[in-house]
């Protein structure tokens, strides 16, 4: 079994003060050459990559574990580790420096790899921390670096699991985000249900089970939301509202939104006190 996955729920978590106790080190944004590899002794502080394209093999006290864009990678300090990667795929990832200011605190509990649900968070806040630190802002960047930290272990407690489960988890996640990009569109469940390979019904079972709703009801929530809000910052008629969320048939609409809302677009839009 890949041990580099595993349920770390909030209860099992490290103290609060492993938090506090952070401080930034240094951090960069590296794309690999091609010939690159990487050998270490032991480490001297805590090291976090966030992959971000590339595909990366990692020996360290684990085994031998792989990761691709969205892994996330905690080095330990004291550990010894070796890594390569695929030149043809090469490696970029931001290396995050940190370290505990209390030395006496465990890490066993410390994930050490995980597939992250929202890189783009992670990257954006590890991005933070650096440039504080490169503008001098110490104090700043440690504060940031406590955010990318219990980021991380957020994520790792909400991780896909390895297998085709947690394949397709991570593609009906992938399935919602463009549904809640993009409501206006004509989305099919029996199209939705063959990027996962499945039929309808078994895609409608799986959605239901990782959402808690079933996708019918996800796109009209998604649908009925981005109305309200065209309806109260924008300056479209009920019509066009409609026309933008797919609707032929601003009748069908209506009906729709005063079932899910309990008044009609134009009530919604004058207002309880209109």
């Amino acid at each position: 079994m890949d041990t580099g996955y595993f349920s770390l729920y909030y209860s099992d978590m490290p103290e609060p003060g492993y938090l506090s106790a952070i401080r930034f080190r240094s951090g960069r944004l590296v794309h690999c050459a091609p010939d690159w590899n990487w050998q270490t002794g032991a480490l001297p502080d805590m090291d976090l990559w966030l992959v971000l394209s590339g595909r990366i093999r990692v020996r360290g006290w684990f085994g031998m574990l792989a990761g691709t864009a969205g892994h996330c990678f905690l080095f330990r300090r004291g550990a010894r580790y070796s890594a390569t990667h695929d030149p043809a795929d090469p490696l970029v990832v931001i290396v995050f420096h940190f370290d505990f200011a209390d030395t006496s605190l465990r890490m066993e509990q410390l994930p050490f790899r995980c597939r992250t649900r929202s890189m783009p968070i992670l990257h954006g806040l590890a991005m933070r921390a650096i440039e504080a630190s490169g503008a001098g802002r110490a104090d700043e960047a440690d504060a940031w670096a406590q955010v990318v930290v219990a980021e991380f272990l957020r994520q790792a407690a909400a991780s896909y699991p390895p297998g085709p489960a947690g394949e397709q988890a991570e593609r009906i996640d992938r399935i919602c985000t463009a549904i809640s990009q993009r409501p206006g569109r004509r989305w099919r469940v029996p199209e939705l249900a063959r990027e996962l390979g499945v039929t309808p019904d078994h895609f409608a079972r799986l959605f239901r089970k990782q959402r808690g709703e079933t996708p019918q009801q996800y796109i009209l929530r998604h649908r009925i939301q981005t109305a309200q809000s065209l309806l109260l910052n924008s300056s479209h008629t009920v019509g066009r509202v409609a026309e933008l969320l797919g609707y032929e048939n601003i009748y069908f609409f209506s009906r729709q939104f005063r079932a899910k809302t309990g008044m009609s677009p134009s009530a919604f839009r004058k207002g309880p006190d209109k």
